[in-house]
């Protein structure tokens, strides 16, 4: 594990890169969420699935959320994360593979680029190189925000893929 140790007269103490950076990018019903390793309860995180489980040496493990398995658990949920707990997003247990139907549900919420690209048209040409790189016509993409500690959008293709990031508020 990478970490950054302090030692000498400011004292002791142990930071590591794995509790600071993105673990997962959550697909939530209109938007992805950035969640980290402290938003997460220990036991969840280790009871995923393999192919859930985020690589240190990879970038956040993207994954869509499954539908509650009955009234007693969704309000369970719910009463948990008004009372300040938390929310499906920082439930692993809640985590399934982004792709095929799960990740489709997110198209229904996207949002054109074009929508996008009027509120920042600096980012046009940066959209265009994407759009082209991935084979995907512009007027083709959309997006829906990213919440995190800045402001991002994920640009999707008619497949639900993720293929960039545009800095910008995409609400």
């Amino acid at each position: 594990m990478v970490a950054l140790i302090q030692l000498g007269a400011l004292g002791y103490g142990l930071w590591t890169v794995w509790e600071a950076r993105p673990l997962f990018l959550v697909q939530e019903v209109d938007r992805f969420k950035v969640v980290n390793a402290p938003a997460l309860e220990a036991a969840a995180l280790q009871s995923l699935d393999e192919m859930l489980k985020p690589k240190f040496w990879g970038g956040p493990k993207v994954v869509a959320i499954r539908k509650p398995k009955d009234v007693a658990e969704k309000n369970m949920v719910l009463f948990s994360a008004l009372n300040g707990g938390r929310d499906y997003g920082e439930r692993p247990d809640f985590y399934i593979p982004y792709a095929g139907d799960a990740a489709l549900q997110s198209l229904q919420k996207a949002v054109p680029l074009a929508l996008f690209l009027e509120r920042y048209p600096e980012h046009s040409e940066e959209a265009k190189k994407i759009a082209m790189a991935s084979g995907v016509p512009p007027e083709k993409l959309v997006y829906l925000p990213v919440v995190g500690r800045q402001e991002w959008v994920a640009i999707l293709n008619d497949k639900a893929a993720i293929i960039g990031f545009l800095k910008g508020d995409g609400f």
